[in-house]
Formats: structure tokens, C-alpha cells, sequence
């Protein structure tokens, strides 16, 4: 165990990876629990997989107060992140990265590529996020391989507090604020808009489906879902 003085999410994970040793690190947070065969999977991968430099697992939500009716498989993503590609180890799809929760990379892609950016990521009560997305981001650059390891199984944990409208809005505005953060960057904040309408109709598509399938709980929190995510990438004070 060891002190942490800068608050903050990816200033806890850079001070765990500088303590640590091992070559190879992996990344779990505090409202999570892992499967018997999480850490030796991801050293079987690593030991097997030359080319992997990064890996994910699963992440299956658990509900202790129970999964809400209006949660959907799209609005639980931000939430909960819950990710399953199947029993096979393999490349990542395209456009999906392991989640914040649930990660190992070589200590050598470490080295390579840096470590999270300090911009981004929790603070407090802070929501934005991004920080996965700017590492793995750095990995895609430079077509560095990472893998699904499916027995590297981690459980979240959603207590009630993060199911209510409050938090959902600010984790969804938050959501888009970090969008833009990470777009001004890389400067394709007009690609990040162009592909924000495209999203809209899609996401006015599957509420249109939910109310016809009567499932209006759904539909509502769809539509919220991707007007907060705007509202944060249309906010004149991201930065």
C-alpha cells in the first residue's frame, strides 16, 4: 500500500505502475471483484502472445439493488462499461478498448508509449473520464496489438447511488466533455460533431423501436443518454 498526494484517478494508477516491479501490470479499481483465473490468464496471454502489448477481459455489471427496467444495453455502457466478446482469446474488435476497470499491459508498452494523462480521468467528484481511450488511442497510433483474454473476468459492482437521473445526466455530459477533450487534441473536433448526428439518428432509431416494443423506460433514457453526451461535446467550457 502506498500514498498517493495528487487526487485522482490516473495519479493513483501512474504511482501503482512506478511502484510496481513486474513486467507485467494489470488494473483493477475499488468496486470490483475478479474471477479465480483473472491475473493467470493475462500472464498466459502475455507469456504466448509475444506481439500483445495490452489486453482486456470481461466485465459483467452486478446490481445489488437491482438492474433497473429502463436500463438498456446501450445505457448501461456508460455505467457500467459491461463488455463480452466470447470465449476466445483475440484482437480487440475495431473501435472497442479494454475497459479502465479491467486491463494489463507490458511494463515495456509502459516504457513506449506513457503512462495516463493526469488531464483526464476522476477526480473526486469530478466524472471526466478518457484516460483509457488516450493510452489505447496512443497504441492504435503506433499498431501496437492488444487482445480479449475471456477467463480475465471482472465483476463491477453498481451501487444505487450511480442509478439515479443526477448521476447518470453529469456521467453522460461528462462522457461527451471528455469526447472533446481528447478530440481538441487530436484536432478532429469536426469529425467528433459530424459523427455525433449520425449517432442521434441511430439513437432516434432504437427509441422509436422501444416505443413501439412498449418499452418506454428504454427509450427515454436512450434519448437522455445521447442528449447529455451532446450537451458535454457541445459545451463552450470543455477544454
Amino acid at each position: 500500500m502506498v500514498n498517493e498526494s495528487s487526487q485522482g484517478l490516473s495519479y493513483a494508477r501512474n504511482r501503482g505502475i512506478r511502484e510496481g516491479v513486474g513486467e507485467y501490470i494489470a488494473i483493477i479499481d475499488d468496486d470490483e471483484h475478479i474471477a479465480e483465473d483473472f491475473i493467470a490468464s493475462y500472464i498466459e496471454l502475455f507469456d504466448s502472445v509475444p506481439e500483445a502489448v495490452a489486453a482486456g477481459g470481461p466485465i459483467v455489471a452486478e446490481y445489488p439493488a437491482g438492474r433497473p427496467k429502463w436500463m438498456s444495453c446501450y445505457t448501461e455502457r456508460p455505467i457500467a462499461n459491461t463488455m463480452y466478446f466470447g470465449e476466445q482469446v483475440c484482437e480487440f474488435p475495431k473501435g472497442r478498448i479494454p475497459g479502465g476497470g479491467n486491463m494489463a499491459l507490458r511494463r515495456s508498452a509502459i516504457r513506449r508509449y506513457g503512462v495516463f494523462d493526469t488531464s483526464l480521468g476522476y477526480v473526486g467528484e469530478s466524472l471526466i473520464g478518457g484516460e483509457e481511450c488516450d493510452l489505447f488511442e496512443r497504441l492504435q497510433i503506433a499498431e501496437a496489438k492488444y487482445y480479449y483474454v475471456p477467463k480475465a473476468v471482472m465483476y463491477h459492482i453498481i451501487p444505487e447511488r450511480k442509478l439515479t437521473d443526477e448521476y447518470f445526466e453529469s456521467l453522460c455530459h461528462n462522457v461527451g466533455k471528455s469526447q472533446m477533450c481528447r478530440a481538441r487534441y487530436y484536432h478532429r473536433e469536426g469529425y467528433l460533431r459530424r459523427a455525433e448526428i449520425f449517432k442521434w439518428v441511430a439513437t432516434l432509431v432504437l427509441a422509436a423501436w422501444y416505443l413501439v416494443t412498449l418499452q418506454w423506460g428504454k427509450a427515454k433514457y436512450i434519448v437522455k443518454m445521447r442528449y447529455h453526451i451532446s450537451s458535454g461535446i457541445y459545451n463552450k467550457n470543455t477544454r
